[in-house]
């Protein structure tokens, strides 16, 4: 590996091929690789100094001078201070050893605290160049100690005012960022409020007004909901209670799969005192002027047989509950006559081949499996949330949220693994084509129905 002599300490500093700038080891020392043409290797040896004068050319000087011991106060690596008092051609004794030339090893001292101090000198740090500073004015006078210390002092002159200007500047951003805060909070307040303002009245007032225009022209369905979206502004309230009769007649005419329309009422509220609550459902399917309507809530808690034993939809109790009680309870004259007699067909299941007994004709009914499968089929659409009456009824909800909301369980009329169980969705929307018990008396009841709106 080439190497060349330190300009600083005069130590053999190596380096790689290609390398611009090199740092010496000994004293630490940057410098640049000097030309290869002009670089001479002294690797061979440090143990001699070859003099330069021209009487002497060519001969070498042992060092025969000797050093009395190592001064640790200096604050140099021992070898560093060594290898100083080698330069200077003295021989470095230890503590026990005798000293020949106290003048020589004092000159040696000073010599490895000039170079140590030129070594703090190289890094870009103002306490680097303190301690610089200090070695050289401890061994005043000595060499030119004396213009080294000028250079430290303006040094550290100049790296104070850096210093000063990035404090400066710093301070000047933080006052910058202050004013901007100052500026720009209350305008974002102002901002705020302007949209605070707009949101509760420009743009409510703004929907109420569409709101009448929409009722003056007879559109009752967009008139109604825009109305019942303003939560009270002014009097919306009041005018889409006023639209409410004639909005659940004009929405079925115009219902399309996935809106949701009323259509009955049924006690929901769990409070038998004020009267019963409209229906909603949610449309399934249209065809030929018919919808397919599913009850959104869960109605009743009411078993699919009430006694455990061998049993169909034919034959079931929920059967009779639905086409019977249920109706009648829950749609008046006109509405009856909108309700279609649909054909079910068998109810099997696809897991066990469990007889479902013969297809049936019924008003309202709850789905097989395979029109549950079809019309709902993902778990989210497949959850049921019971109404405030089916609890009191005795329908058990879930103790974990499903899709925002706690569930019910809720029965289908295919027949589960035996004639006495029977298919159901569970509280996740999962169907267990296993089956529950058909006397459980602790599921909700979610009718479905087809209605004419010709």
């Amino acid at each position: 590996m080439p190497s060349f002599q330190c300009q600083m300490c005069g130590s053999t500093v190596q380096y790689q091929e290609g390398q611009k700038e090199c740092r010496c080891k000994l004293c630490g020392f940057l410098q640049a690789v000097p030309d290869p043409a002009e670089n001479k290797d002294i690797a061979s040896s440090l143990d001699y100094m070859v003099l330069d004068t021209e009487e002497d050319a060519g001969a070498v000087t042992p060092p025969d001078t000797l050093f009395k011991s190592f001064d640790r106060e200096t604050g140099i690596s021992e070898e560093v201070f060594r290898h100083m008092a080698h330069l200077e051609g003295v021989q470095v004794l230890d503590e026990d050893e005798d000293s020949v030339d106290e003048e020589a090893a004092q000159e040696a001292r000073k010599n490895a605290i000039y170079f140590a101090a030129l070594a703090k000198m190289g890094p870009e740090d103002i306490e680097s160049y303190r301690a610089a500073m200090e070695a050289f004015e401890s061994i005043l006078p000595f060499k030119d100690a004396d213009e080294r210390i000028e250079e430290c002092k303006e040094k550290i002159r100049s790296l104070e005012e850096a210093e000063e200007e990035i404090r400066l500047a710093e301070q000047k951003k933080q006052k910058e960022t202050r004013t901007l805060l100052a500026i720009g909070i209350p305008f974002t307040v102002l901002l705020l409020c302007i949209c605070l303002v707009a949101a509760f009245s420009v743009y409510p007032n703004s929907r109420y007004k569409k709101a009448l225009a929409l009722s003056n022209e007879g559109n009752v369905v967009e008139a109604y909901e825009t109305f019942a979206e303003l939560n009270g502004y002014k009097d919306s309230d009041e005018r889409a209670a006023a639209l409410f009769a004639s909005y659940k007649i004009e929405k079925l005419s115009f219902a399309d799969i996935g809106d949701e329309v009323y259509f009955g009422a049924f006690e929901q509220d769990g409070n038998v005192y004020n009267g019963k609550e409209d229906l909603l459902w949610r449309v399934l399917d249209k065809e030929d002027g018919k919808l397919l309507l599913m009850s959104v809530y869960g109605l009743d808690c009411y078993p699919f047989q009430v006694n455990e034993e061998s049993v169909t939809w034919e034959t079931s109790d929920l059967r009779r509950w639905l086409n019977h009680y249920f109706i009648d309870e829950a749609f008046d004259k006109e509405q009856l006559a909108q309700i279609v007699e649909s054909d079910l067909p068998e109810a099997t299941n696809p897991d066990y081949p469990t007889s479902p007994g013969p297809a049936t004709k019924d008003k309202v009914f709850v789905p097989s499996y395979m029109e549950t499968k079809r019309y709902l089929p993902t778990r989210q659409s497949r959850c049921c949330v019971p109404t405030s009456y089916s609890l009191k009824k005795g329908t058990t909800l879930s103790d974990t949220k499903y899709y925002g909301n706690y569930t019910a369980c809720w029965m289908l009329r295919s027949p589960g693994f035996d004639d006495s169980s029977v298919v159901y969705v569970q509280y996740e929307g999962n169907i267990r084509t296993f089956g529950g018990r058909v006397n459980s008396g602790t599921v909700t009841v979610r009718p479905f129905m087809w209605i004419s709106v010709k």
